[in-house]
């Protein structure tokens, strides 16, 4: 039986409370275990800050309050025994991460990858002190020796082989000892030896991609809420939790939206089958929702709903219908490289693709990019809210309910996804949340209801 991969999210590591729940669940976790770890709550977004910042004294001046508030958890909850080398080893980060800051300009999307990667590195080798202390044989692991990835600072993409060969190397043997490995997500490392990060919310991504390389027997997502809802809980108060759903429903949740999972996770452990848990660390008695390969028996028609709430919505033709190789791969590498933010094809075939983007210059970067291959039919900027669930296309409660939309101009158009699992509709601005209430009141619920 391969091990447990255990992921827990910013607000499960923000604080000492957090903290302390995070030891109970790896205490109660079987054995194999490996523990991964998002930065500290908010710790990402400041770095983001600091990075942007001017060069000046104030710069490195602000990383001081981010260094202290980890030293401060390491001294409250680690054993005297554990402080000192956990102490000394955030104090090196944070050092390195003014000399980041440092680095020449010519050098500055390896410079911010740097300095972003200190939330996680610095986290998980507090962590792993905290379990130490608490008598679990925890050990820090230095991510970049492990996640080995391309050179897109930024967006890097991992490199299946030779994470594998790496995983073998530096986690194999401890698993194999009876040791629990910590390592911090988001980080990875170039061939060159040149710190590379995954992209926002790619820690999550990180466990997927052990998991995969380790044949785990599941993940679990540790979050601040239950598991996936039927909606935003932010705009439908009372939206349903999600017991389970097929990895192709959670895929599509979060690829549109849903921001409980980044849809990366799923694709490294998909084709091996292995079952992801999205639970609540501060509840967690409670079972969350459970993604596995196959469509329950008794699933409800549709799932649940996600948005964006400003899109810039690109169709593209294929300029030749009868060689449309080209044209695929030009769809395949926008969606992989993004253009810079955050692209979703929405529905993709050999002559036609409609991709949103979330910035209006990226869209227009997009067309450019597509000029010899492929005319631009529209672009629409508006919201997106996708409806979806194994049996979406053929619901007819949905159905009605999206073309009275449609009809009182709310919403601009239906698009059909490739994957065969959502519908998505392209709102007017300003009108996703009146949307959103209106698509699981009326198409939703009672779908789930009737089924």
């Amino acid at each position: 039986m391969g091990p447990v991969v255990l992921k827990f999210g910013g607000t499960s590591v923000q604080d000492e409370q957090a903290l302390r729940r995070l030891v109970s669940i790896v205490a109660a976790a079987p054995a194999p275990r490996v523990v991964v770890v998002s930065a500290l709550a908010g710790v990402t977004n400041t770095l983001s800050q600091i990075a942007s910042m001017e060069p000046g004294p104030e710069r490195a001046g602000a990383l001081a309050p981010i260094c202290e508030r980890h030293l401060a958890l390491a001294a409250a909850l680690s054993t005297r025994a554990q402080q000192h080398a956990a102490l000394e080893h955030v104090s090196a980060m944070f050092a390195g991460a003014c000399a980041a800051l440092r680095a020449p300009e010519v050098l500055r999307h390896a410079r911010r990858d740097a300095l972003l990667a200190v939330g996680e590195l610095a986290s998980s080798r507090l962590v792993a002190a905290i379990l130490a202390s608490s008598g679990i044989d925890a050990c820090w692991v230095d991510a970049r020796r492990v996640v080995v990835t391309d050179d897109r600072h930024g967006a890097a993409r991992p490199l299946r082989d030779e994470t594998r060969t790496a995983v073998d190397r530096e986690l194999a043997p401890l698993l194999a000892s009876g040791r629990v490995p910590v390592l911090g997500g988001f980080v990875g490392a170039a061939a060159n030896g040149r710190t590379t990060t995954l992209g926002r919310g790619g820690s999550d991504y990180s466990a997927g991609i052990v998991a995969a390389a380790l044949q785990a027997s599941r993940v679990e997502i540790w979050t601040d809420v239950d598991g996936l809802l039927s909606a935003d809980p932010r705009i439908v108060e009372d939206a349903d939790l999600l017991e389970s759903v097929s990895g192709l429903e959670a895929y599509d949740l979060a690829r549109f939206g849903a921001r409980v999972l980044h849809a990366g996770t799923l694709e490294p452990v998909a084709e091996r089958g292995i079952p992801v848990h999205v639970r609540n660390s501060r509840t967690p008695s409670r079972s969350g929702t459970a993604i596995g390969a196959a469509i329950h028996r008794d699933a409800p028609p549709v799932a649940g709903l996600a948005h964006r709430r400003a899109v810039s919505v690109v169709d593209l033709v294929a300029r030749d219908l009868g060689a449309t190789t080209g044209f695929l791969e030009r769809v395949a590498e926008c969606a992989d490289h993004g253009a810079g933010h955050a692209v979703t094809p929405i529905a993709v075939s050999p002559q036609r693709a409609v991709i949103a983007v979330d910035e209006a210059a990226a869209a227009e970067r997009i067309c450019e990019q597509f000029r010899d291959v492929a005319a631009v039919a529209s672009v629409e900027q508006g919201g997106l809210v996708a409806v979806v669930g194994h049996a979406v296309h053929s619901n007819p409660a949905v159905w009605r309910a999206l073309l009275h939309l449609r009809e009182r101009a709310l919403v601009s158009r239906i698009v059909q996804s490739s994957s065969g699992c959502a519908l998505v509709a392209i709102t007017v601005p300003g009108a996703v949340e009146g949307v959103v209430r209106e698509l699981h009141g009326v198409g939703v619920r009672r779908a789930r209801e009737v089924a």
